[in-house]
């Protein structure tokens, strides 16, 4: 039993205790309410990431809100608001509030998609997910479960212990030696953007002399060592493909073709009364894409358009009469466009071209496509094929319909120079009996012979003289001859044609792997997935060429940045350039040029076998004290502008 007097102390000593707890709080009240309750509960140093923040209220929404809003945050299950503040000065993309910073049905169909064990968890991720503490699945979660502050300046805000990435996994192991899954086709997930057979190269291509001794010839470490980025095209293909982007042994033209005369039967049409004016006689070719593409805008020509059809215009004997009057619309129709050009220039170019786009081209858009083209070329090429082109078209618009008394004589071609004063130019006519004597029977080639054979001599002529690109006038045709490697005028008509349904012919010509500039011999196309049959051309749909060698296309779950990365620059130190092919191994066998002959980037063979886990386990093994899963994956993922906005505090 307590004695009275004990009773009186026990009384005494319980007053003075509630009496000393209540001065306390007071004055913790006090503290709190007053200017210098920020310093007073300041529990750590911040970390040196955010040593420039000065005030509480930057990371804490509860700082203006008195005692009462640091008793609910104290109280509180969550701080969600203060999430948002921190993503007042953090970039996290769409998602920053989901794990990763990606759409939850993204994590949930890379959890389904795993088959981990659970057998190899620690006491600490178990003992986590038991008593609830690892949030659930699609929750929303709070910087903070990651990034703890007020740790000190010396300590990284971005660290985390495997153990802690691990408690929010519903499958994990114990380390990347104990556990970790095996690779799935890492590092490899898509094709290269540019066209490059290494195994083809270092096989066949290359010879002694120029086979480069390291991977570090055509290769260099970017983004903080984390990438390896191809050097430019000087530096590693130039010595070898600039000849053949100029053309320079190409058999057949070297430009491509931007204004053609149609090789039209003009005998049949003769013969039927159906009035052209003057038409070169010997056009045997059909139209350019480009100048199809041009006439299509044209109400004419659109009118005309299905009626010709397949039709062959070099044989029209057997055409009907709507048919062969669709061709005569044709004939008129290019000889219009050839006079509009002349007359409007660019100005009548670009509205054309408006037209058959139907869409307006500001003037970035359409100045590389028609600023080299020179009126003087316009001219002397109509002047060329259709030398009375006013005279016709004057007689055309006045109902006057008529064929030339004579056949238009073939295209004239400069002879070569006399040893005297008196020259020909290239306006001379060859057909003229004074020059060739038509009665002269011991000629070793009749007059077409001749014709042709200076005809040729010309057309080599013309490509010689633009020998390092620009236009030239080859018999009935006017060419665009790229300049080199990256032709501006070459690259922004592909671009225009790749994603326009009326100018896939077009699109077709440039990309031909073999075609003037052969672009496409190198430079992949990647296809927006689902929107049209990726195997065809003849269906365009979001097309992007990978001028660069950095694909355009993207993993469509994650964006830019993935969830992996690798650090070249410290494996290069350690192993030196011999490191490269220990991860990165050659395969013969797969078919890498297969992988170019669609659209879609996520379809290939790589030109390089997959690496294993075993091949990381030879070093990354117990040996190493560190295999903290940071090493090698980024907890944020996704599409990402800068990390950290612009402000000031």
């Amino acid at each position: 039993m307590v004695e009275p007097e004990d009773k009186r102390l026990f009384a005494l000593y319980r007053k003075l205790v509630l009496w000393t707890l209540l001065v306390l709080g007071g004055l913790i009240l006090w503290v709190l309410s007053g200017d210098q309750r920020n310093a007073f509960i300041q529990p750590g140093t911040l970390t040196a990431s955010h040593a420039g923040i000065k005030q509480c209220d930057a990371c804490h929404s509860a700082a203006n809100l008195g005692i009462k809003g640091w008793l609910n945050s104290a109280l509180s299950d969550s701080t969600q608001h203060d999430t948002k503040l921190c993503l007042n000065c953090h970039e996290l993309g769409e998602f920053p509030e989901f794990a990763h910073s990606v759409s939850p049905e993204v994590v949930t169909s890379i959890t389904e998609s795993k088959n981990l064990s659970n057998s190899g968890q620690t006491l600490l991720v178990k003992g986590a997910k038991r008593l609830g503490w690892a949030p659930q699945s699609g929750a929303r979660l709070e910087c903070k479960s990651c990034h703890q502050e007020h740790s000190g300046n010396h300590q990284l805000i971005t660290a985390n212990s495997a153990d802690h990435c691990q408690s929010c996994h519903s499958q994990s192991f114990v380390s990347f030696e104990d556990g970790h899954p095996e690779f799935s086709q890492y590092p490899f997930r898509q094709r290269t953007a540019i066209n490059f057979d290494h195994v083809s190269h270092i096989n066949k291509h290359f010879d002694e002399q120029q086979a480069p001794t390291s991977c570090l010839t055509c290769h260099q470490t970017r983004n903080q060592g984390n990438e390896m980025s191809t050097l430019g095209f000087e530096q590693t293909c130039s010595s070898c493909h600039s000849e053949d982007i100029r053309g320079d042994k190409r058999a057949t033209a070297t430009g491509f073709d931007v204004l053609r005369v149609p090789g039209l039967d003009t005998d049949t049409l003769r013969e039927r009364q159906i009035f052209i004016g003057e038409w070169p006689k010997h056009a045997d070719d059909g139209l350019s894409p480009l100048m199809e593409l041009l006439l299509q805008s044209d109400s004419h020509y659109a009118t005309v358009r299905p009626v010709l059809g397949t039709l062959d215009l070099m044989d029209l004997r057997t055409a009907s009469d709507e048919q062969l009057n669709a061709v005569a619309t044709l004939a008129w129709c290019v000889k219009m466009l050839l006079q509009n050009i002349i007359d409007g220039g660019t100005g009548f170019l670009q509205k054309r071209l408006e037209q058959a786009l139907d869409r307006p081209l500001s003037h970035a858009q359409i100045a590389p496509l028609l600023a080299t083209l020179p009126k003087s070329v316009i001219q002397s090429a109509s002047n060329a094929w259709f030398p009375s082109l006013a005279t016709d078209m004057e007689h055309h618009m006045n109902g006057r319909e008529y064929w030339p008394d004579q056949p238009l004589a073939k295209p004239a071609v400069p002879l070569p120079q006399s040893s005297g004063s008196d020259t020909f130019t290239e306006e001379t006519d060859l057909t003229d009996d004074a020059l060739f004597g038509a009665d002269d029977d011991s000629e070793l080639w009749d007059e077409d012979e001749r014709v042709e054979q200076s005809t040729a001599q010309l057309a080599i002529s013309s490509e010689q003289w633009v020998k390092y690109g620009g236009w030239y006038r080859d018999d009935l045709a006017l060419y665009y001859r790229p300049v080199g490697h990256a032709d501006g005028f070459l690259r922004h008509w592909l671009e225009l044609s790749a994603n326009v349904s009326n100018a896939n012919a077009l699109f077709q010509q440039l990309s031909d792997a073999d075609a003037p500039g052969q672009c496409m011999q190198c430079h992949s196309i990647d296809q927006q997935s689902g929107v049209a049959d990726t195997e065809s051309m003849q269906n365009p749909a979001v097309r992007t060429i990978n001028w660069r060698s950095r694909s355009s296309a993207s993993d469509s779950r994650f964006g830019e940045r993935k969830f992996t990365h690798f650090r070249h620059i410290p494996h290069l130190t350690l192993q030196g350039d011999n490191g490269c092919q220990s991860c990165h191994a050659l395969n013969s066998d797969n078919d890498y040029a297969d992988s170019f002959t669609n659209f879609d980037a996520s379809s290939f063979s790589s030109n390089f076998s997959h690496m294993e886990k075993a091949t990381c386990d030879s070093c990354h093994n117990r040996s190493v004290e560190n295999q903290n899963c940071l090493s090698c994956h980024q907890y944020h993922a996704g599409e990402l502008g800068p990390v950290i906005k612009s402000k000031d505090f």
